[in-house]
């Protein structure tokens, strides 16, 4: 009896909430309608989200990198690696250091909470141009490789980016290649259920979606800010620490966000910009160390860039 009554809901509820333009608009429907997806049908509401088993989420987008379907052409492949080569010689010939950073897609990470439906397929982007940067002699680490080895969740559940714990282990990797000594993953931390993560914020707009577990370090950072931040997603931020050396710019998407206190602690002087390479490469000059990071799902940008 329970279950038919289970039953009648959902039938009543799909006629009253699904009919196009009464409740669309209305976040707290739309809210409801994508949970009762999720619970009942174990589906997702938005093509921008994608439900996976035990509570995870993931990126829409990054479905068909997944797959395969939207993975880079062996053509697009060669010009982006031709582009980061020719980034790396040209940083080289000015004295230099240029480290390039893909942050692996979640599902590249974390393929086994993906929906049944989904088929991967072999390999991902974010390891083909790993291995190809590695055979060009440009400074690249594998976060594929080097995340695969780890114990431990690196990524959100309920958001499409590496946790603190994973910036971590992501930013001691690269400052390694950046001359820098220092370790932040094996530091005390704890963790906090206080997250608000971005998929779950697309998936249920009315805000009252569950939090996510964050990891906190407990050591304090000890640099500046010498700019306004109200969010580590502004355009431009800009950094100093007195007792350290070195200058850096990051080019960077939102990945990069979680990385900024790991390597502003570490650099002398630091700019972190959300501008493309091309409209920067004329300012890089004055900088010891420039890093150009971009998530796997958006490799493909890099060929829009001018090369140097």
């Amino acid at each position: 009896m329970r279950r038919i009554g289970s039953i009648i809901f959902v039938v009543i509820f799909f006629v009253v909430c699904l009919v196009p333009g009464i409740w669309q608009d209305r976040s707290g429907w739309i809210s409801l309608r994508n949970r009762v997806l999720r619970d009942v049908f174990q589906t997702s509401g938005t093509d921008q989200v994608v439900v996976g088993k035990d509570g995870w989420l993931y990126y829409g987008e990054t479905s068909g990198h997944f797959t395969g379907e939207n993975r880079l052409t062996e053509e697009e492949l060669t010009g982006v690696l031709d582009y980061l080569e020719a980034l790396s010689q040209y940083f080289e010939q000015q004295g230099i250091r240029f480290i390039f950073v893909c942050a692996p897609n979640k599902n590249t990470v974390y393929p086994q909470y993906m929906p049944g439906n989904f088929l991967q397929a072999p390999g991902s982007d974010a390891a083909r141009v790993a291995a190809g940067l590695t055979a060009r002699q440009v400074a690249s680490p594998d976060f594929v490789e080097i995340f695969g080895k780890m114990d431990g969740q690196l990524y959100h559940q309920l958001d499409s980016h590496w946790n603190n714990r994973g910036a971590a282990v992501a930013a001691e990797t690269v400052l390694s290649l950046a001359g820098k000594d220092v370790s932040y993953s094996h530091l005390p931390w704890e963790e906090r259920k206080d997250f608000d993560g971005d998929l779950a914020g697309m998936l249920y707009p009315d805000g009252l979606t569950a939090k996510d577990w964050q990891v906190y370090y407990k050591q304090g950072f000890s640099y500046q800010y010498l700019s306004a931040v109200r969010t580590m997603m502004e355009m431009e931020i800009t950094t100093k620490r007195e007792d350290q050396t070195g200058r850096l710019l990051m080019v960077r998407d939102s990945f990069g966000s979680s990385l900024i206190p790991f390597f502003a602690d570490a650099f002398g002087e630091c700019r972190f910009t959300r501008q493309s390479m091309t409209k920067v490469l004329a300012e890089t000059e004055e900088h010891d160390v420039v890093i150009l990071e971009i998530a796997e799902r958006n490799l493909r940008n890099l060929l829009k860039e001018e090369l140097p």
